[in-house]
């Protein structure tokens, strides 16, 4: 026996029951440190300034290899859980928008 379809929007109501503010903080936070390491503009950047150039390559990959190993950590359940759970949400809310 097939389960009936939910809406779409009770899978917004449930994404964001998954997706609470707690959460939504913990992972834009690892987002936006990563952001952080490598938006800045040539004569402001900041990891030169602290490290200068002839550092800046190394301890920017190093910095970056130690981000994205703590976002796969702390994100990477959550993430996955996601995409099985509300699979292919975004391409039917383009749907809708358009």
């Amino acid at each position: 026996m097939k389960l009936a379809k939910k809406n779409i929007e009770a899978e917004i109501n449930e994404f964001l029951e998954m997706w609470d503010v707690n959460n939504m903080i913990s992972f834009l936070t690892c987002a936006f440190t990563l952001t952080e390491l490598y938006n800045v503009e040539e004569e402001e950047d900041w990891v030169e300034k602290l490290v200068g150039p002839e550092q800046v390559i190394t301890i920017r990959s190093i910095r970056t290899v130690y981000l994205m190993s703590k976002f796969a950590e702390l994100q990477a359940g959550k993430l996955a859980s996601t995409r099985v759970r509300f699979k292919d949400l975004w391409k039917r809310l383009e749907k809708i928008d358009k």
